[in-house]
């Protein structure tokens, strides 16, 4: 029989950093084994085991380690993930199993984009359309509520919706209308910068 622990049931990661799970493992047979160690039921580029396997005497525990790494990146959703830790002996056949989970910690990053730059408002063309493009580069879903403003109040700003949901990895446009509030002198032209938060 070879018996297996794990220092935690859990494991929490960070995406771009590192965490490690201790597995000690037991050989109550009455042989001496040289026992492999597997991970199963998560990708295998999320884990390294530097030392895949161990020769271990009848009675005798033995521990390994394995580092958890997962990309910081939206491929890599938030949330739980199950696994088995299996210690299977390569003499014997016997086999040890515990279930553990990992645990990827939620990150926002957003990219905020606006078509075309810049814009004109005229007498006939009071009201220029800007395209806000919002791609979510985290790894949850996230619900965000837009906002746009400028430091003298000068124009009107409308969103085709105030409040989108994107999911991890996606992206939305939204459209949004300038208008100024008062009528320019012909002739003169004033210009304004303005900002859009999401």
């Amino acid at each position: 029989m070879i018996d297996v622990e794990v220092s935690s049931s859990d494991v929490a990661i960070e995406p771009g950093k590192t965490a490690q799970l201790d597995i000690t493992i037991t050989n109550r047979q009455d042989i001496e084994d040289n026992i492999a160690i597997e991970i199963e039921g998560i990708d295998v580029e999320w884990y390294a085991l530097p030392v895949p396997s161990l020769t271990i005497q009848p009675g005798e525990s033995r521990t390994a380690r394995v580092l958890f790494r997962v990309g910081r990146s939206s491929d890599v959703a938030a949330g739980t993930y199950p696994f088995l830790v299996r210690a299977r002996g390569m003499e014997s056949g016997e086999t040890g199993v515990q279930p553990a989970t990992l645990t990827v910690k939620p990150f926002s990053a957003l990219q905020l984009e606006l078509e075309p730059k810049r814009a004109t408002s005229t007498l006939f063309y009071r009201a220029p359309v800007f395209d806000v493009r919002i791609t979510n580069l985290g790894n949850r879903e996230e619900t965000l509520d837009l906002f746009a403003g400028d430091d003298e109040n000068y124009c009107a700003y409308e969103f085709e919706r105030d409040r989108v949901t994107v999911r991890p990895g996606g992206s939305v446009t939204v459209q949004m209308v300038a208008e100024p509030k008062s009528r320019p002198i012909i002739g003169s032209s004033r210009l304004f910068q303005f900002s859009v938060t999401v």
